[in-house]
């Protein structure tokens, strides 16, 4: 291909990539606070949706929640909380970090195969922080099948629980 050619395409690329980015910047501007999290509690599952009404904060992530209060401490470099210590997952996410493990082997592959070496191996690094991750869920999804633990966000009290109710049946207030 002549370089006039791949200069004319690479341009209009360019063009392209720039319409989406400002296309994802005007919904990102409209987004409502208030709005996102009515739309979280719908689509949240039950044991997530108590968290949340009860203590009115879960930072959610693809595969847990963030156990941490304030803002992020990760920086930049937050590739889907791979490896942060303050990341809570959840067992019954593990179908998301096997897909997004396979991507990531995916991926490096590809780079791999393009000559992308640098690429390629942070690839392969995301994709042994999911096996990682993987292997703490399965920890973690064990003895609570089992019935030996019980995690914490599921022991808790739910919002609707009735303390009163068991504060006059003798339960210590």
């Amino acid at each position: 291909m002549p370089a006039q050619d791949q200069f004319e395409l690479q341009q209009h690329y360019i063009v392209e990539l720039r319409a989406r980015a400002d296309a994802v910047r005007r919904e990102l501007a409209l987004a409502d606070p208030a709005q996102e999290e009515a739309e979280l509690l719908e689509r949240a599952d039950e044991a997530t949706r108590a968290v949340l009404e009860q203590w009115h904060t879960l930072h959610p992530v693809l595969f847990g929640h963030c156990g941490r209060a304030g803002l992020c401490v990760r920086g930049m470099h937050r590739v889907l909380c791979l490896g942060c210590p303050y990341l809570v997952p959840r067992p019954e996410h593990a179908d998301r970090v096997l897909g997004w493990q396979k991507a990531y082997l995916a991926m490096a592959a590809e780079c791999a195969a393009s000559g992308a070496d640098g690429e390629a191996k942070e690839h392969r690094r995301n994709a042994d922080g999911c096996d990682k991750l993987l292997h703490v869920m399965r920890l973690m999804a064990t003895p609570e099948r089992e019935g030996r633990w019980r995690p914490a966000f599921r022991a808790l009290p739910m919002a609707g629980d009735d303390l009163d109710g068991a504060r006059q049946n003798g339960a210590p207030s």
